[in-house]
């Protein structure tokens, strides 16, 4: 017995084929001529062994069952084809040859139960492949048909073919890898997601400093302010204190109490205008210019702030200051109170004022090719 693997999957028993003796095993006249002629299977052979090979074949795939998928021609033929490609064999008789197209005909239902079988077993595609291989198939087809491919070839014109583009070759690179293509993928959302809140966080971060930098600077702007808020209180009732000393005679301590004000916080008022007057000419008569020119140079910028009347009893308060200043060559001083007397008298329309007001900026020559603020003093001068 013999089992082979048909198509199937399932094991097929071969009958046994009985040893009978057949029509091919009496000698055949032209046969038995062709032997003894020593002529190899040939034209003049095959018509007179082609029934009774196809009769042999017809038992054989009887034998072999549903697994030969043959038709009994075709079996013929392929076993002809076997004993032909043997140059070199001669046969002893009828028997011989019939017994060896047998064992052909066997070998080629064997080796194609064999292909069939291993087809089944490891060559047959999946279902996602056969999908896969439909949806290309079809993407081909539509793509020919885009490029009128199989218009010029259902019309016998030349197919013209052209490498494939870059667009080409990169699609098909991804479909080929597209695990890594998806982890590059992931990695590079990954890493731009990261770069992009690290980004916003910098700028955040940044835009925080300098808003913690504005709130500092508003800060200390607001601590500066605080600050010179409380040093004008302070000068003012200091300077209160020393009017009430100057009233009650005590003019050395009012004096005393004057030195601590800076003449920049000098009251505004008529009150520490008066006070700094009267300390200013009791040292102008002791003869104490400095202390004087200092008293003088506070009153100036209190009297100026206080009163905005074009009054030359207003100006008239300048001249001791701008006198006193320039005796003892406190420049600096001087030029606070030219500067005082430029800004509040500058656009006065009293000709006694105007005069008193050029007597101030006069006292020391303002060269305006030499200095910036003699200039500005000169161009402030020439409407006066």
């Amino acid at each position: 017995m013999i089992s082979i693997l048909g198509w199937s999957g399932k094991k097929h028993k071969l009958a046994k084929i009985p040893a009978r003796r057949h029509a091919h095993d009496r000698p055949d006249p032209i046969f038995r001529k062709i032997l003894l002629a020593g002529k190899m299977p040939s034209e003049e052979l095959l018509p007179l062994v082609y029934d009774e090979l196809r009769h042999l074949a017809a038992r054989r795939m009887t034998a072999y069952g549903p697994a030969a998928t043959l038709q009994p021609t075709a079996l013929v033929h392929e076993a002809w084809l076997r004993l032909s490609e043997v140059h070199d064999r001669f046969w002893n008789d009828k028997a011989h040859f019939f017994r060896t197209a047998a064992q052909a005909m066997r070998g080629i239902l064997v080796d194609r139960a064999r292909r069939k079988t291993a087809l089944k077993r490891n060559d047959r595609l999946s279902i996602p492949q056969r999908l896969e291989l439909f949806i290309r198939v079809c993407h081909a087809i539509q793509h020919a048909h885009q490029k009128g491919v199989i218009q010029r070839h259902l019309c016998d014109e030349p197919v013209a073919a052209h490498p494939p583009t870059p667009a080409y070759l990169f699609g098909k690179l991804i479909r080929r890898n597209r695990l890594a293509f998806a982890v590059g993928g992931i990695v590079f959302l990954s890493l731009t997601a990261g770069l992009t809140t690290s980004t916003w966080l910098y700028f955040r971060e940044a835009e925080a400093r300098r808003e913690q930098v504005r709130l500092r600077d508003e800060a200390v702007a607001a601590r500066n302010v605080e600050s010179r808020l409380r040093a004008y209180a302070e000068a003012r009732e200091t300077c209160a204190q020393a009017a009430v000393k100057l009233s009650y005679g005590g003019i050395e301590q009012a004096d005393q109490l004057l030195a601590t004000i800076p003449t920049e916080l000098a009251p505004s008022s008529l009150e520490a205008a008066n006070t700094y007057r009267a300390v200013g000419d009791w040292h102008r008569k002791a003869g104490r210019m400095r202390q004087a020119a200092e008293r003088y140079t506070a009153l100036a910028a209190s009297i100026s702030a206080a009163d905005s009347s074009d009054l030359n009893k207003i100006s008239s308060d300048l001249l001791p200051a701008a006198a006193a200043t320039c005796e003892v060559g406190d420049w600096k001083r001087y030029e606070q109170v030219r500067r005082v007397a430029l800004e509040r008298f500058g656009n006065t329309q009293n000709p006694v004022v105007a005069e008193q007001i050029l007597k101030v900026c006069t006292l020391r020559p303002a060269d305006p090719g030499k200095d910036r603020r003699a200039r500005c003093v000169s161009r402030r001068l020439r409407p006066l």
